[in-house]
């Protein structure tokens, strides 16, 4: 039996809510040669029975079960069965385009590739709509060129395409030849399969369109999680550094892993939703992070976010009641600015109303005066019909019919 062209593999736990819709957006795709792997991690809703009925009605679709051991155990448990020639991933809220899986094992193929990413859009779950999620791929970075490896953007190649495996296609004999595999932790468990991966590739692609939905603001997305497990994401950071030490590949990269670090410690730290959890990672940042990595130490001018860097070094040195002070006032600022410009949008737009009622008031003028002279010459032909049927009318033209003839004669 022919091996499908692209297994996708979906952890899957107590999303009921969008299971439906992310499933239909695999089965439904323009590439039908698939395989679509689900692990119900546990699940306590209804989506076991939506994973059954889904399986039922088509063969394409493979579930496995575990006890909520995680998406990254999970993604793994679906690693041991896939067969497909190149591997996806979408978590279980996310959808995709529905050409999405074509085009990309399309473009693995005419370029001979192991790894193809694309854009994405963050979908908003309060608003229902979109916008383009920019930071999972940042088009300055990638190389003008059709193929390339981390060798041709060793200062940018783990802060170019994020640490998510739903905004890539991989080759399957990339991931099984090199043993890669996600980290069995309750965060970040992505973070270490996909950038071991980028090391790996000798040929890696893109493809300039968004093809994935991220959706945002659910209860379901770990997102929502990071107080349980504030050091999850220090965790994968001090893998991936062991790995390029043992690879002999640290110095090559390490301007990019030290921007990725620091952006992962200040997501996390923005990202937080207790006092606990706030104060929590502070100490570990002090006594443990900053040790391990050295951000302070760090000439500053290797950054390329200095707000970052800025805000890491408040974190470090301020009192934690100065810092999150200082954080109020600076957010608040933000919000002023924000306010400050919708209010000068709200500005825009009604002086554009005014500016469309002044011309929509020109246009019914001139409307109006058009009708009015249609109805002139609308009179004006009346009277002129009447005319011409009038005995007077026909009786002058009898009478001046020898004299018109004669004129013409005369002319010719």
């Amino acid at each position: 039996m022919q091996n499908p062209r692209v297994s996708v593999i979906v952890p899957v736990h107590n999303t009921e809510r969008y299971l439906r819709e992310c499933l239909d957006s695999i089965l439904s795709q323009t590439e039908s040669n698939l395989e679509v792997i689900c692990i119900d991690d546990g699940s306590s809703d209804s989506s076991p029975a939506i994973l059954r009925e889904y399986s039922e009605k088509d063969s394409r679709i493979v579930v496995l079960r575990q006890k909520c051991k995680g998406a990254g155990t999970a993604r793994n448990l679906g690693l041991t069965v896939a067969r497909g020639t190149n591997l996806a991933f979408l978590d279980s809220d996310d959808f995709f385009e529905k050409g999405m899986l074509k085009d990309a094992c399309d473009a693995l193929d005419a370029r001979q590739a192991d790894i193809v990413a694309f854009r994405s859009w963050a979908y908003s779950e309060a608003h229902k709509a979109n916008r383009i999620a920019k930071w999972t791929f940042v088009a300055d970075n990638v190389p003008p060129k059709d193929v390339f490896s981390w060798k041709d953007m060793p200062d940018v190649i783990f802060n170019t395409f994020g640490n998510y495996t739903w905004n890539k296609v991989f080759r399957a004999s990339l991931i099984f030849d090199n043993n890669l595999s996600f980290q069995e932790i309750s965060r970040t468990n992505d973070l270490l399969f996909v950038c071991t991966a980028l090391m790996c590739a000798t040929r890696i692609t893109t493809i300039d369109e968004c093809y994935v939905h991220y959706r945002m603001g659910t209860k379901t997305s770990l997102q929502a999680t990071n107080d349980r497990d504030v050091l999850a994401f220090y965790q994968a950071f001090c893998s991936l550094q062991d790995y390029l030490m043992e690879k002999g590949l640290y110095q090559d990269v390490e301007r990019s892993f030290i921007n990725h670090a620091l952006d992962g410690v200040i997501s996390n730290v923005n990202s937080l939703k207790t006092l606990s959890g706030f104060t929590e990672l502070r100490a570990r940042i002090i006594d443990t992070i900053e040790k391990r990595f050295d951000f302070l130490g760090q000439d500053p001018s290797i950054f390329r976010n200095q707000a970052q860097l800025e805000q890491y070094r408040a974190l470090c040195t301020l009192d934690p009641t100065d810092y999150l002070f200082l954080r109020a006032v600076k957010l608040a600022a933000a919000q002023e600015d924000s306010l400050y410009y919708t209010d000068w949008i709200e500005w825009r737009l009604w002086r554009s109303d005014i500016q469309l009622d002044e011309f929509q008031r020109s246009v019914d003028s001139l409307q109006r005066q058009n009708a009015d002279l249609e109805e002139q010459c609308r009179q004006v032909q009346q009277e002129l019909d009447d005319v011409r049927r009038s005995r007077s009318f026909r009786i002058g033209m009898t009478i001046t019919k020898p004299l018109r003839f004669a004129k013409g004669l005369f002319s010719q």
